[in-house]
């Protein structure tokens, strides 16, 4: 029998609590009952807190735990009736990336599991989810680009410093406010590529998207004004 063994990097979820009891039951399904509590571990980390536990329901009545969790451990084994682990599941979520490790002796098993976890977090996967990989490289070619062309124009004198204050404030505004979303983003606050809710509540983006609104206007007016001054100064 061909053992199984994979690592796969996990893309960006939300996770209320019944999700993350959901996740527990569905990785734990297939492993043998075990008087060994110490088979399922799962665990938790904010600041210079550590919660660790051999269940979901005990991690959340943590009265300590903050209301998002930013990482998260699940980890459990599965033993042989020799007396060998045979099987074992992680998945292991931290502020900028995830990951699913399975390894079992039995090939159809690792593979059936590996589809049953990914497609349960495929399902819990936010609106962003793919803003969030290209988030640092889009900000920072827009910042390039639009900087370069706006000192090109002033340079060569083709628009007056005058007339290039209004696209500048606007492109000074979406600077500030996207350098300021990129340090949140770093620290995994913006555009979290996870979110553990430890309560129930809905989870609410207004952050985001009020955020991203402003960086749009504050662009689109910034483009849209030196396009205007750029065709008026050909024409004058």
């Amino acid at each position: 029998m061909k053992q199984f063994e994979a690592r796969v990097e996990l893309q960006p979820c939300i996770l209320k609590p019944e999700d993350l009891l959901e996740l527990a039951t569905m990785v734990k399904a297939g492993f043998p009952k075990s008087r060994r509590e110490e088979d399922f571990n799962v665990s938790t980390s904010f600041g210079d807190v550590r919660v660790e536990e051999h269940s979901v329901e005990k991690l959340l009545e943590h009265s300590g735990l903050p209301g998002v969790l930013r990482a998260l451990n699940m980890r459990t084994v599965g033993w042989s009736e020799s007396g060998d682990i045979d099987k074992s599941v992680e998945i292991s979520f931290y502020h900028n990336h995830g990951q699913l490790y399975i390894w079992a002796t039995d090939d159809t098993w690792g593979l059936g599991k590996r589809g049953q976890v990914l497609e349960f977090l495929a399902r819990k996967r936010p609106w962003y989810w793919k803003l969030h990989h290209y988030f640092p490289h889009l900000i920072g070619t827009i910042e390039g680009l639009f900087g370069a062309a706006t000192i090109f124009l002033f340079t060569f004198g083709i628009i007056s410093n005058r007339l290039l204050v209004l696209p500048s404030v606007f492109l000074l505004i979406f600077l500030i406010i996207s350098n300021l979303s990129w340090r949140r983003f770093q620290e995994g606050r913006f555009l979290p590529f996870v979110s553990i809710l430890t309560k129930k509540a809905n989870y609410r983006i207004s952050i985001e998207v009020m955020t991203l609104i402003v960086e749009s206007i504050a662009l689109l007016v910034a483009i849209i004004s030196l396009i205007i001054l750029l065709f008026q100064s050909r024409h004058a």
